[in-house]
């Protein structure tokens, strides 16, 4: 049995990265992590590489924070991006319908980094995405759903997805044999009907130094029809940067 030689991520906490993986099932993988409206770091994904897995439900209609993890099994420091993928029951057999998921500003492909910041990944370490992708919603939040992690290849490519599966035996046989891809299984929560509003923003320090901000939200319309009750959540998921 061999063994991969590079950044992968895995099918359960005891994937140790070989080539067929023995794992029987290959459906929770514990490095996908829907965290909803919270935050991943390096350290508290590192430290939780091997205990349960963090992945919450995903809410309809509202933020839901996609990480993916993975480790570098090689003797050399290595890079990778990362794409991530979702897709309901009916088009989970055809790779080519799955839909990408984005980060909050639109890329689709997101680079891995550890503790410091690097994107070169120490032989041995631990990687998360530099930031989260940003889901909200499905078309339809009844039906089955699944979450992908593809990682780059050694070389820098992407492994080719088939045209179609036959079924769940031959889409695990792929996992089992590309330790470079994940597959995770969710449940998807529908709120009580509520009103929510998302904008994204970009912001940053274009000053040639260091220095500390105060951020200033001012709602200019409709401030008479938010409830006592309404919640303002300000968030940014670059590890470079939490909040």
């Amino acid at each position: 049995m061999a063994k991969y030689d590079g950044i992968y991520i895995r099918n359960t906490i005891y994937d140790e990265g070989e080539i067929p993986a023995t794992d029987k099932k290959v459906t929770a993988s514990p490095d996908i992590i829907c965290l909803q409206n919270q935050i991943l770091n390096w350290k508290d994904a590192k430290e939780t590489y091997m205990s349960d897995n963090l992945c919450l439900p995903v809410v309809q209609d509202n933020i839901n924070n996609i990480y993916f993890r993975a480790r570098n099994i090689s003797a050399q420091p290595q890079k990778a991006k990362i794409k991530g993928y979702y897709a309901p029951l009916n088009i989970l057999y055809n790779p080519p319908k799955w839909k990408p998921l984005l980060l909050a500003s639109g890329e689709s492909e997101v680079d891995l980094i550890w503790s410091n910041g690097s994107t070169e990944i120490p032989p041995g370490e631990i990687a998360i995405v530099h930031k989260a992708f940003l889901l909200r919603s499905v078309e339809n939040p009844n039906m089955h759903h699944c979450l992908f992690g593809l990682c780059q290849n050694v070389d820098g490519s992407w492994t080719s997805l088939p045209e179609k599966f036959d079924g769940n035996a031959e889409l695990w046989a792929f996992l089992r044999e590309h330790p470079q891809m994940a597959n995770r299984n969710i449940s998807i929560v529908i709120p009580p009907i509520n009103r929510t509003l998302i904008r994204t923003v970009d912001f940053g320090n274009h000053d040639p130094s260091a220095s500390r901000f105060l951020m200033n939200i001012t709602i200019l319309a409709g401030a008479d029809t938010i409830s006592s009750g309404s919640l303002l959540q300000l968030q940014n998921t670059d590890v470079l940067c939490p909040f």
